[in-house]
């Protein structure tokens, strides 16, 4: 992270703004509030916003505004969603030409958005920590954007932030506990017993062998695979557009 935040030092003097991807699941889990305090204007655009409950969103926008912070939601792998949030950020901001430095979490979308918002063509993956360096490329209508690489705390410890950012896929799948990242994803999910059993046909219980037990019941599979379809299914939405963040908690 130190090296990260070095680079993005270096080149702030030629930047006009910052834009901060964050994945909309975690719209504070995945914002490095350190970055949100630099003397450059920040914009959060949450990223992957087809995934939660827009009203849900509204709400944190409308926090981070009370810090003086612009949002926007935006689908990153959708070229006309992404260029029409750069444009809202250009206009914003009152300048024909504009240099924008992109930063963000690992595997939260910046590669993809400023793919995206441009005719630029960038190494992306479906994995975290594929960009490496700083890298400028022109986007639309006099917009220049600088990509970073994905951004995490220096030290994780295995706490609410870690398991959030692991649910996202922010951390590395090597560094991933299934078995934990399971248990913490049942207790979460005992808020909304009702996607669970809209997905499964079954009650979610408060009992963890019960719910493994049934699970695999249902679907035939074995313990290590129980993990990773649940943590899957959520990942792709299919137990509910749900924010995982409180905001009562911050």
């Amino acid at each position: 992270m130190a090296k990260a935040l070095e680079e993005i030092d270096r080149v702030s003097s030629v930047i006009d703004a910052i834009i901060y991807m964050a994945d909309s699941r975690a719209p504070f889990s995945s914002i490095n509030q350190e970055l949100l305090r630099k003397d450059k204007p920040v914009f959060i655009l949450f990223n992957k916003a087809d995934l939660i409950n827009k009203k849900e969103l509204d709400i944190w926008k409308k926090y981070y505004s009370e810090l003086g912070i612009k949002s926007f939601p935006v689908v990153s792998i959708n070229s006309e969603n992404a260029r029409r949030a750069l444009k809202n950020i250009k206009t914003l901001l009152g300048k024909k030409i504009i240099y924008l430095l992109v930063v963000g979490v690992p595997n939260v979308g910046k590669s993809m958005f400023i793919r995206n918002s441009s005719s630029s063509k960038i190494k992306i993956g479906a994995r975290p920590g594929v960009t490496n360096k700083v890298s400028w490329l022109k986007a639309t209508n006099g917009c220049y954007l600088a990509d970073t690489p994905g951004i995490l705390w220096p030290r994780m410890e295995a706490d609410n932030t870690y398991y959030k950012l692991c649910a996202i896929e922010s951390i590395g799948e090597k560094m991933v506990d299934y078995e934990s990242l399971f248990q913490w994803l049942l207790a979460f999910l005992l808020k909304y017993p009702q996607n669970f059993k809209k997905r499964y046909n079954i009650d979610l219980k408060e009992n963890l062998e019960e719910n493994i037990s049934n699970l695999m019941k249902i679907t035939g599979k074995n313990v290590q695979n129980i993990y990773k379809t649940v943590i899957n299914d959520f990942r792709k939405g299919h137990l509910g557009k749900l924010i995982i963040d409180d905001i009562s908690e911050n």
